[in-house]
């Protein structure tokens, strides 16, 4: 808690870590990642200033990152109050990394490429957020059964992006998502 966290390969990382708080950090100008969580369970990231960092603000990855299987996604996590500025993607929700909640006034600005960004993890709750200046402000790439209401989508280049991936000649379809009530 309240760490300044800068000019570091990485700012914070939780590798298989569970039940931590990473909250009211300044976390900015690292050169990877601001906030990674790898293989991590049930962790409260909130009301951190993310800015700056090379690519993504906040990102949450299975636990292949750290040696670990493909499988042991960062699920059940609440990313919520964070202020995010000027990083590749704003959040981050990698492959099987599932029903993880992006909500409570996230407020993400000047993102170059995807706001929210959840590929190929499915059960998301993504509401209540400000998504500004982004080239898309949330995307679901091979996603399913997801909730994406309430949030502001204002100046990006698309709102709301839902397509399928394919991956080493398979399909995964982005089916069952809830979208509503996004201005």
């Amino acid at each position: 808690k309240s760490n300044t966290v800068t000019n570091n390969a990485n700012g914070i990382a939780l590798d298989m870590a569970s039940g931590n708080f990473v909250t009211s950090n300044a976390v900015s100008a690292n050169a990877f990642y601001g906030i990674a969580l790898a293989g991590a369970l049930n962790n409260t990231i909130d009301l951190n200033a993310v800015i700056g960092n090379g690519l993504d603000a906040i990102a949450l990855d299975n636990a292949s990152a750290v040696g670990g299987d493909t499988t042991t996604g960062s699920t059940g996590n609440l990313i919520k109050g964070n202020t995010i500025s000027s990083s590749r993607d704003g959040i981050f929700l990698g492959e099987n990394c599932d029903n993880n909640q992006v909500t409570g006034g996230n407020a993400l600005t000047n993102i170059a490429s995807i706001g929210v960004n959840a590929w190929r993890s499915d059960g998301h709750t993504i509401t209540g957020n400000a998504i500004h200046g982004a080239a898309t402000g949330v995307r679901l790439l091979g996603s399913s059964n997801n909730t994406i209401t309430g949030n502001a989508l204002t100046v990006n280049d698309m709102g709301i992006k839902v397509d399928a991936s394919w991956q080493v000649g398979v399909w995964y379809q982005s089916l069952n998502n809830t979208i509503s009530g996004n201005d």
